[in-house]
């Protein structure tokens, strides 16, 4: 509940355009994070590391062990990675660093 009033707000603040492209990339960060082989030297590995714990656990009841051929679909997985998705979009969306991505340094 928590991240969907998290990304109304988003919505409402940057609008539906910004929050749209910023919710699917996080998305897409997110996703890498949860397939990507981390080196423990990293410095945010204990981080992804952690965030992996729980998206496991929030996909295994979201798709039950064993019952995948029956509860498997792509918006269940994109609910286990939901309220993180939601806490990186809302950085996404900012102006500041929409202007960074488009190349203003001003």
């Amino acid at each position: 509940m928590a991240a969907q009033r998290r990304h109304l707000r988003l919505v409402h603040r940057h609008g539906w355009a910004a929050a749209y492209d910023a919710v699917l990339t996080a998305f897409m960060i997110c996703a890498n994070l949860w397939d990507k082989v981390v080196d423990e030297a990293e410095p945010y590995a204990g981080a992804v590391a952690l965030n992996r714990i729980v998206w496991n656990v929030r996909s295994y009841v979201f798709i039950p062990p064993h019952t995948e051929r029956q509860t498997f679909s792509a918006s269940r997985l994109f609910a286990a990675i939901y309220p993180e998705a939601i806490s990186i979009a809302a950085l996404i969306a900012s102006p500041s660093w929409r202007r960074l991505a488009a190349g203003d340094d001003k």
